[in-house]
């Protein structure tokens, strides 16, 4: 018998909040609309687009990773996000996060939530966290199967795998899944892309459709 994973989106799942790297642009009065298009369009790839979020903060006099983790420490999870990780646990799952959000948040919830492997973007700090001006990619955000691939690589045999996502670029884990869910998806592609959708400021609204799924999980 192989394992059982649970893979989550972070921004918008698991914690309030479409992009933690948007909540760091309203905290400090910063706009990257620009470069987001200039993403979108295919003009700058992942590296640049996290470069041009970070000139922004800088020229907000923003120095140090200690800062950036300053405001999104104060994100909160999403209502019934403990809810949902324990009752997966409590069914023998290994828990997974693949973000292209700050590894900051990420790795807070991987503690606070006894996730069992987290992958997301972060920021490149000197020696003393001095931010360099460069982000540092393991999530690209239009092929999060990637880095998921690989963790299930290390997990080794798989028998089962969910996912839940909010967003087009959670697709490719959605085709990867015996069950995928879309979580308020922001747009109608995510909807037609899930196998289930839930709209809820409630994530343990999803339970609806895992516990059928399953027949060896806590009450």
């Amino acid at each position: 018998m192989g394992e059982k994973v649970a893979v989550f989106d972070m921004d918008g799942v698991l914690v309030q909040g479409v992009s933690s790297w948007a909540t760091v642009h309203r905290a400090l009065d910063t706009d990257n609309e620009k470069g987001y298009l200039a993403y979108k369009s295919g003009r700058i790839d992942d590296h640049e687009f996290m470069a041009s979020d970070i000139r922004l903060w800088s020229e907000r006099g923003i120095e140090t990773v200690d800062e950036i983790e300053h405001i999104v420490e104060n994100i909160p999870l999403m209502k019934g996000a403990e809810t949902v990780v324990s009752y997966l646990q409590g069914c023998g799952y290994i828990i997974v996060i693949v973000s292209g959000g700050l590894d900051l948040l990420a790795n807070r919830l991987a503690e606070e939530l006894s996730i069992d492997h987290s992958v997301a973007n972060g920021l490149e700090t000197t020696e003393d966290g001095q931010l360099t001006g460069r982000g540092v990619l393991r999530v690209p955000l239009l092929n999060k199967g990637a880095p998921l691939r690989v963790i299930l690589g290390r997990i080794g045999e798989v028998e089962r795998i969910i996912s839940i996502g909010d967003s087009p670029v959670d697709i490719p884990m959605f085709d990867m899944s015996d069950l995928s869910i879309a979580f308020n998806p922001r747009e109608k592609s995510v909807s037609d892309g899930a196998d289930r959708t839930v709209f809820s400021d409630d994530l343990s609204d999803i339970l609806e459709f895992i516990r059928p799924f399953e027949n060896v999980c806590p009450d």
